[in-house]
């Protein structure tokens, strides 16, 4: 990665001009309990989801797979869902070293990563360390079901933004074609919104936002590290 600066525990990170208000943040909670779960193949297995960053550098790319499925006997099923791509393979965890062995269709022989895990394990976050960056992943528990879904509508330094977010989970900035996915869960701060994105000609982003919806509004609320608002929220209304 190009970028050297690191921030630790949060990201702040401003985009493009269309999404300035919106800030990058950190939200997890280190466990309370000095007791961790242990960390082996029948404590990960099933299925974890990417939703919250502890330590990356700026800017923070999303990990490319973002919903890994541990399945018995070393199988697992990896999914990269900017890609629409899936992949089946298998894993040995070492202590808390964890090798994926895949099949991509374009590579003659599988492909292997090694990916260490957080040892400081709770057995409700599930957190892979890549070269520095420190991604978390949660189960499928852990995710709202409030329903955001639908066309929301804000005006901007005198442009007009359409979110589309689909009922799948996917995430469209219409006028800009920024497409990619979001997920609903609560932190530490509050009802939060990761949106994993790709830009044209950028790559991959992460935004997190508190947010909040009333009837036909969806009010995203940037915050720092400290949970203390210092940008203008984004509001959005419901296209009828």
């Amino acid at each position: 990665m190009d970028n050297k600066m690191r921030v630790s525990g949060r990201t702040i990170v401003r985009l493009s001009l269309f999404l300035a208000p919106m800030l990058l943040l950190g939200a997890y909670v280190t466990p309370a309990s000095s007791e961790n779960a242990k960390l082996d193949a029948n404590s990960i297995e099933g299925t974890w989801y990417y939703a919250d960053v502890r330590k990356a550098y700026i800017p923070v790319a999303p990990t490319k797979f973002d919903i890994m499925e541990f399945r018995k006997e070393g199988g697992i099923k990896l999914t990269a869902t900017l890609e629409k791509r899936t992949f089946d393979g298998t894993y040995t965890l070492v202590g808390n070293d964890l090798t994926l062995s895949f099949q991509v269709p374009e590579k003659p022989s599988p492909v292997e990563l090694k990916v260490k895990l957080d040892s400081t394990y709770d057995g409700r976050a599930l957190i892979t360390i890549i070269q520095g960056n420190e991604m978390v992943f949660y189960r499928s528990s852990t995710f709202l079901s409030e329903d955001i879904t639908g066309n929301w509508v804000t005006q901007g330094e005198g442009q007009k933004q359409t979110m589309i977010l689909g009922k799948d989970g996917s995430y469209l900035l219409k006028e800009a074609n920024v497409f990619g996915y979001y997920r609903l869960w609560e932190s530490k701060h509050g009802k939060t919104m990761t949106t994993v994105m790709y830009i044209q000609g950028e790559g991959g982003y992460t935004l997190f936002s508190l947010y909040e919806r009333k009837t036909d509004r969806l009010i995203l609320i940037p915050q720092s590290e400290n949970g203390f608002q210092k940008e203008k929220a984004v509001t959005f209304t419901l296209s009828k």
